[in-house]
């Protein structure tokens, strides 16, 4: 009776999953009786099969002495156990009734060879293989005519027997280890880039002139292949993603995942971090393994391709990271992402929200800036990231959170016009939010736009100096955010010929108090103008030239002192032209007192004696004042602090709410402090 079950149980299966099988085919499923079939069907009626559990095993068997195989139901067949495969010289492997749903091959730790003809012929959907790091062989034609388009080999690899991948559309083969042996033919019909490790002294032209001249890759003199392999010698990050350093960036290029993690914690690049600031991630890159930067604490930015879609554990925590930008993809962001990045402080998400893993910004005092008009991005959901623990793992840890839109020009640039020599300046403002600012410039109305390297070329305002050739060039403003940009219209610099300064607008008379500092300014016309400001003690005294470095500019700083009033100052201003002096302007130094420290409010318990300050210059007397509720009627205070510049007021709880406020004079006049507030507690 168990016999007729069994039996029944695999003709259900291969019905179910081999709907094309013939009746003959069904007796592949009965392998060998060293080997061992099991296949598992659901207890279900077979119409609930139609849509099968994700991830559920659909057939397993054996395929070595301590080797066994399971077939998943998307598509993978793991081999598990330890020691070889078995060799198939003569009859197909057990799983091979399944070889059209094999899409892709994951070998466990402790395999340590793949048996001939094991993935032979009938594998043509057969697209990916995960070698583990205990591989030492792969035998004869084991995936001859398979669909594999790239294959990794791992660092144990030493021997690939002939055929082996013969007629595979492979397009990329990475050895990770020492040159192995590479018998007849074995990558015969192939057209692929093999990479193999910079720095390993096994890998010599020699012995690569070599694989070709034993016949060992492509066929023999009779029967020659096509199909041609170019080698390449990388510096490995990843199973086929390699790197260089140039111009102090490091540069990842090639596919996959960047693995380049030395340990947990700790990158692969901590011994040659010193070289480079920047990293640079070529599009073609699947994700970032764990902890691939960690450690990495001269690394200041990291531009990744917009497809990346899976950034894992810790990739880039402890390091330097200035900044940050997600991409606008699907994507997986595992814990400890920028743990302790202490140096972080601008994030920007193009996208979608991203799902962050736990203590993703722990330690981190940093903005995140998110679109604003994508409705997925909301108060609650930025809150659900502290309260769900998903990022600092309690509350929030020095984050701020931005909403940004695509920038756009409110202010545009104006024509400017000025005489050679002049500085003139370009000037833009935008909206938007986390912007950035680059000025390009063209030579005519019709001309090609370069970009600018003047004075604030990275800022709203450019400046730039009125050269003759300058006249007719046009300025505009690119200005952009991580969500777009916007240019500016496009603004012309008119510049007219030198002529001899004029004065445009003269300085005019200042009054201070003493030890305030006054400014006299002079605007002129002419182009390439210096200035020379000169002082006199009395309106018909000698002009003696002024110091500092404010005397050569077009305003003169001078601190009133009370000796200097009526001084006069006067301006002269030069070209290759000539010069012209400005008018005489007075300063005249009040005596009246000036407040330097003006009194703050107090809060005392019941019983305690506070203290108001005032400190002013010029000062002769004092007064203190007060008032009981902020609008009453101020009245002067009594006792023998009420006239020197600290009053002592002992606080009372009638007194909480009551203003104080000083009259400083002197015999030119008096001043009020501003008002101070007690609070009894």
């Amino acid at each position: 009776m168990k016999r007729i079950l069994a039996l029944l149980l695999c003709l259900v299966l291969a019905l179910t999953l081999i709907p094309a099988a013939a009746a003959e085919d069904i007796e592949i499923v009965s392998v060998e009786p060293e080997e061992e079939l099991i296949a598992i069907v659901d207890p279900e009626p077979a119409e609930t099969m139609a849509e099968p559990v994700p991830n559920k095993i659909i057939a397993e068997g054996k395929c070595g002495d301590d080797l066994k195989w399971e077939l998943n139901d998307v598509g993978t067949l793991e081999i598990f156990g330890t020691g070889e495969m078995w060799d198939y010289p003569d009859d197909p492997p057990s799983y091979a009734a399944y070889a059209d749903k094999v899409e892709r091959v994951y070998f466990s730790y402790g395999v340590t060879g793949i048996g001939s003809w094991a993935f032979y012929m009938n594998f043509v959907n057969l697209k990916e293989v995960d070698f583990s790091s205990t591989i030492t062989s792969i035998g004869n034609s084991a995936f001859k005519g398979s669909g594999l388009v790239e294959v990794s080999f791992p660092e144990a690899l030493e021997t690939i027997v002939g055929w082996a991948f013969e007629d595979c559309p492979l397009t990329q083969i990475a050895f990770h280890g020492d040159a192995p042996d590479l018998n007849f033919a074995c990558f015969n019909n192939v057209t692929a880039t093999v990479f193999y490790p910079k720095g390993n002294s096994t890998w010599t032209s020699a012995k690569i002139k070599d694989y070709y001249l034993n016949h060992h890759i492509n066929g023999d003199a009779e029967a020659p292949a096509d199909g041609t392999l170019t080698w390449k010698k990388v510096n490995f990050c990843g199973d086929f993603a390699y790197w260089e350093i140039k111009d102090r960036t490091l540069t990842i290029y090639g596919t996959g995942m960047v693995q380049a993690s030395a340990e947990e914690g700790e990158s692969m690049f901590i011994p040659i971090m010193d070289q480079f600031d920047d990293v640079y991630i070529t599009d073609g890159k699947e994700g970032i393994g764990a902890w691939s930067f960690a450690g990495l604490t001269n690394m200041k930015t990291c531009r990744i391709p917009a497809g990346m879609d899976k950034i894992v554990m810790g990739a880039f925590m402890n390091s330097g990271l200035t900044e940050f930008t997600f991409p606008d993809a699907p994507r997986l962001v595992m814990e400890n992402l920028f743990y302790n990045c202490k140096s972080l402080k601008n994030v920007y998400c193009l996208g979608d929200p991203t799902g962050y893993g736990w203590g993703t910004y722990e330690g981190v005092t940093a903005t995140i800036y998110y679109p604003g008009d994508n409705p997925n991005w909301s108060e609650e959901l930025i809150q659900s990231f502290y309260t769900d623990y998903q990022i600092v793992g309690s509350g929030p840890d020095g984050l701020t959170w931005v909403a940004v839109s695509k920038p756009s020009v409110t202010t545009q640039p104006s024509d400017q016009s000025g005489a050679a020599g002049d500085t003139l300046k370009f000037t833009v403002k935008a909206s938007g939010g986390a912007l950035k600012y680059q000025w390009y410039y063209r030579t005519s109305s019709t001309g090609e736009w370069k970009k600018s390297t003047g004075t604030g070329a990275t800022t709203k305002t450019l400046s730039v100096e009125a050269k003759s050739y300058r006249s007719g060039y046009q300025y505009r403003c690119r200005v952009s955010n991580f969500l777009g940009y916007k240019y500016s219209k496009a603004a012309t610099l008119t510049v007219t010929e030198m002529t001899k300064p004029a004065i445009t607008t003269q300085p005019s008379d200042k009054t201070a108090s003493a030890g305030q500092t006054v400014k006299f300014t002079v605007k002129a016309s002419g182009g390439s103008l210096s200035y020379q400001w000169y002082y006199r003690k009395s309106s018909s005294g000698s002009w003696a030239k002024c110091s500092g470095d404010s005397a050569v500019t077009a305003s003169l700083s001078v601190e009133a002192k009370s000796y200097r009033s009526g001084y006069q100052y006067r301006c002269k201003v030069t070209n290759a032209k000539g010069y012209v002096y400005s008018s005489a302007a007075t300063l005249t130094v009040s005596a009246k007192p000036s407040i330097t420290l003006q009194p703050t409010d107090a809060t005392a318990a019941k019983g305690e004696t506070v203290s108001f300050k005032v400190k002013a210059s010029n000062a002769e007397s004092y007064q203190w004042y007060y008032r009981t509720p902020a609008d009453g009627t101020w009245k002067k205070c009594s006792g023998d602090s009420a006239t020197s510049p600290i009053l002592q007021v002992e606080a009372k709880s009638y007194r909480s709410g009551y203003q104080y406020r000083c009259k400083v004079s002197n015999a030119d006049g008096y001043v009020y402090t501003n008002a101070a507030t007690l609070t009894v507690s």
